[in-house]
């Protein structure tokens, strides 16, 4: 297994493709256009006794892959071999290891570990110190200097009896844009500072909001696209002025101390003068031994301590709403990074934007042409048509305030609390904007515009599967205000005209499955009753809403006689979508 700290400019993909081993792990890191570098994590098992199977262990599979053969690849791992080029002994290697450093040295190979220096002391009494991890890098590898400031670090062991191998993969620190902007700790932000700066930044345009202000002035779209854009940007100015940025604990363990680190650089240092004893006289020390153990101990009581110590305060100083959110300490979730993205007649997708696209060709496919199906007039209301209300400052607040302020936000990073404060701080203004929206039936383009984060569906047999993923839409907030006003009133329509059949429970308001289960059971019993038996016929439509024909649903708001502001909304809403796939943390194209 492989962790891997997210940064804006790599992408690491796993290569299943290369290799389905349990003890063998490929990884390809791209950064900015330089050359794919694979990893290959390798993990020798050790001759177990009475063992007759020894040689099909993994150093011997590794011989049989497909490796690439232009680009730096490095193998690294846990060998469990010995050989005079590295062990600190000259005893006569295995056949297999004779074989495995025959085929690294003809597949030009160059091994990185200095002679003798130990990467493995044992836990036990004997504390036997040997070379078991291994660094071997191609040619390409070494012209390019991946491995730069390569070193046996003990310091990253942390308890283990492994020392780490250390490197440094960096063709140069790169800086992408960061698209989907900054992460604010709204937690902590002030509100009144925040409802200040942002009236100073709509002051800067005060023309512009006048003239927005006036409801009885018609808006074309491109003004409202306008308006949306400035209002945007205001909220964005205040955030960075008023909000702090979020900076994660590079321990990433809130409970982790000044003691704890103290604790284990000690244990460190004294293996270190264990190790430096033995070499030089032979043997351990046993007052070192001693003291080893004590810290060690010392050590694990102490961060039990600390970890129970802060989450008993944690869950003292819990507000109401916190209480719900305790029970994903117990889920112990971990984001991987994706495989290859398999592809219709095409070779698997390694590079992140082509994984990105695949995910994009099979998740986000148009709804199939019907013949004639042409769109519906949309320029005159019909006599039919139901009577057209105009909005209410109740409609939009209960909207704002209906949503939760932990909902994700878009691209501006701007959440309901930002919302919440805007609406505070210039009620008119928001109020004007969702006003001339539902007026001239036109949903903002910057509200059209989304990130699709690709999330895995769980108990999946093989993630490289393009339907064994989810997409989950980012809108922006104040675009999630209006989507909610125009479905409010639909819903008002349904209800109100019975627009949709009776037993038809989704969609609809003041019903629900339970409605649906209810009904289900009191036709059974009722059939019952009259010694009938019933038979029942269930089946699901696969990605029903995706396949929607949109001139069609247009054709039949119209028919159903909704205003004609709302049948126009709808038809912006559905245009000009865009979607740009977040896969791996890394947005794509």
């Amino acid at each position: 297994m492989a962790y891997v700290k997210t940064r804006t400019d790599f992408s690491v993909t796993l290569r299943s493709d290369l290799a389905k081993d349990l003890d063998i792990q490929i990884l390809d890191i791209e950064q900015a256009n330089f050359p794919t570098t694979t990893i290959v994590n390798i993990y020798s098992q050790p001759r177990a006794k009475g063992s007759i199977a020894r040689r099909h262990d993994a150093s011997v599979r590794l011989q049989h892959l497909h490796l690439p053969q232009g680009d730096p690849v490095v193998i690294t791992g846990d060998w469990n071999q010995h050989h005079p080029d590295w062990s600190t002994s000259n005893r006569p290697p295995s056949s297999k290891t004779r074989q495995l450093v025959d085929w690294l040295r003809e597949s030009g190979y160059t091994l990185l570990n200095e002679k003798g220096i130990t990467t493995y002391i044992e836990h036990r009494d004997r504390g036997a110190a040997t070379v078991l991890d291994l660094t071997f890098a191609n040619p390409a590898a070494i012209a390019l200097d991946i491995t730069k400031e390569w070193t046996v670090d003990e310091d990253l062991g942390c308890g283990s009896d492994h020392h780490a191998l250390r490197w440094i993969i960096d063709h140069g620190s790169v800086e992408i844009e960061n698209l989907t902007g900054s992460k604010y700790n709204f937690k902590d932000a002030d509100p009144r500072e925040w409802k200040e700066a942002f009236t100073n930044e709509l002051s800067k345009q005060q023309d512009r909001w006048r003239e927005l202000a006036d409801l009885n002035q018609a808006r074309s779209p491109d003004e409202l696209d306008n308006d949306v854009r400035l209002l945007t940007d205001a909220m964005k100015s205040a955030t960075t002025v008023a909000v702090s940025e979020k900076k994660p604990s590079a321990k990433a363990k809130p409970w982790w101390t000044e003691s704890l680190s103290d604790a284990s650089s000690e244990r460190i240092t004294l293996r270190k003068q264990q190790q430096a004893h033995k070499q030089r006289w032979g043997a351990q020390c046993e007052v070192i031994n001693r003291s080893l153990r004590k810290a060690t101990n010392y050590f694990r009581r102490l961060f039990k301590h600390e970890r129970r110590e802060w989450i008993t305060k944690t869950l003292e100083d819990a507000m109401p709403d916190d209480i719900w959110g305790f029970r994903n300490w117990s889920k112990g979730s971990r984001n991987y990074p994706s495989p290859a993205i398999k592809r219709q007649n095409q070779e698997p997708a390694i590079r992140h934007e082509d994984k990105c696209d695949a995910l994009r060709d099979v998740l986000f496919q148009p709804p199939p042409p019907l013949n004639n199906n042409d769109p519906p007039d949309l320029t005159e209301p019909q006599h039919h048509d139901k009577e057209h209300v105009l909005l209410t400052r109740t409609e939009v607040r209960e909207a704002i305030y209906r949503h939760s302020t932990k909902k994700a936000p878009g691209e501006s990073q701007q959440t309901f609390s930002t919302v919440r404060w805007a609406w505070e701080a210039s009620e008119n203004i928001i109020f004007a904007l969702m006003h001339h929206c539902v007026q001239t039936g036109h949903h903002p383009r910057l509200w059209r515009k989304a990130i699709a984060v690709a999330l895995r569906k769980p108990n999946k047999p093989d993630y490289s599967e393009p339907r064994a993923y989810r997409l989950i839409q980012l809108l922006e907030c104040l675009g999630k205000v209006l989507e909610g006003i125009v479905a409010r009133r639909l819903s008002h329509f349904v209800g109100r005209g019975d627009l949709v059949p009776p037993n038809q429970f989704g969609g609809r308001p003041n019903s629900c499955t339970n409605d649906a289960l209810l009904t289900h059971i009191e036709d059974i019993q009722a059939a019952h009753n009259h010694g009938k038996v019933t038979s029942v016929l269930t089946f699901d439509i696969s990605g029903y809403f995706d396949n929607v024909n949109h001139p069609r649903l247009l054709r039949e708001l119209r028919r159903k006689g909704i205003p004609l502001p709302l049948v126009k909304w709808v038809a912006s809403f559905l245009s000009d979508r865009e979607a740009s796939v977040c896969l791996d943390g890394h947005r794509g194209v």
